[in-house]
């Protein structure tokens, strides 16, 4: 029985906080997991969750006053993959967002289509049929402004359901497996562009390495995992002109992560969670809790691609 080679594809998406606001970022790291069956095509439903807590200064308070509060970010994403052919991919994802900030008895939400993203991979290096395998693949997208976005104060950035501009995404990543113990390494840069009224959002780049083993027969595996990853933030620029920093934003963020995989011949399901090394964000007022995710996907399988050992 041939072992099954795994191969990571991730796009990335962020998004961090505005002027007079610290908080947490409603868009960070996105992975669609570890998955076999690179050259197939499939559907699926990505349902994602991150808390942070704030505590920063009540701009329109008494001096030295503080707010304190809580941020949770759920979002549903309709995601897919098409294999052109056997060295290139197209992946889409299009995301629903409800973002929700408790912060001194007050309460604040917004909901409704986040932005939509398309991007082409391509693989230089196909999985082998050997003990030692490894994949290389790289990636460059597009995000859409298909999310609402309103500048105000009043509605900071990361409670925005959208970024209102176009942004473009850039990855690589890595696999390499022996047998059935395997390590991925990941990197991922993201180039933000200006909204119309000038706010220039700042980039962010994220690194990540996992370690994973698999459990298989001929139909089905299971592939349990840990990794570690940091995210960077720049701060944004709320003055283009005279390139004034907005206040309490930037920042970077170290997780540690773990999560389990499931894959038969025509679905795929996982979970992960995350839990802070280090956090700081916003000015250092604003810290990340933990994140969880769940995935679930359905393989479309063809005369040519119909076994989970064709990898």
């Amino acid at each position: 029985m041939k072992h099954v080679v795994v191969f990571i594809v991730c796009m990335m998406s962020f998004q961090t906080a505005q002027s007079c606001d610290a908080c947490g970022c409603s868009i960070n790291g996105d992975s669609w997991g570890i998955m076999p069956k690179y050259n197939i095509h499939f559907v699926g439903l990505r349902l994602q969750y991150r808390q942070y807590h704030n505590v920063h200064p009540d701009d329109h308070g008494a001096e030295g006053a503080m707010l304190t509060g809580d941020d949770y970010f759920y979002k549903g994403d309709l995601f897919g993959r098409f294999s052109l052919n056997r060295r290139l991919l197209l992946t889409g994802t299009l995301p629903y967002r409800y973002n929700l900030r408790l912060e001194d008895g007050e309460k604040m939400s917004n909901s409704g289509m986040g932005d939509g993203s398309l991007t082409i991979n391509y693989l230089p290096i196909l999985p082998g049929c050997n003990d030692w395998k490894h994949a290389l693949q790289v990636s460059a997208g597009v995000e859409a402004p298909t999310g609402k976005f309103t500048f105000s104060h009043d509605n900071p950035a990361n409670m925005q359901l959208g970024s209102g501009t176009w942004d473009y995404l850039f990855g690589m990543n890595y696999t390499i497996r022996y047998r059935n113990v395997g390590m991925n390494l990941e990197g991922n840069y993201r180039y933000n562009g200006l909204t119309k009224v000038g706010y220039d959002w700042g980039n962010s780049w994220t690194a990540g390495a996992k370690l994973f083993t698999t459990i298989q027969d001929s139909t089905t595996m299971f592939m349990p995992w840990v990794g570690i990853s940091d995210e960077q933030y720049e701060s944004n620029i709320e003055n283009t002109k005279y390139q004034i920093r907005a206040a309490y934003t930037g920042g970077y963020l170290v997780t540690w992560n773990a999560g389990f995989d499931y894959y038969s011949q025509h679905f795929g399901a996982g979970i992960e969670f995350g839990m802070p090394v280090v956090s700081d964000l916003s000015d250092g007022y604003s810290k990340m809790k933990f994140h969880a995710g769940a995935r679930l996907m359905y393989f479309i399988q063809t005369k040519k691609k119909n076994s989970i050992k064709q990898i």
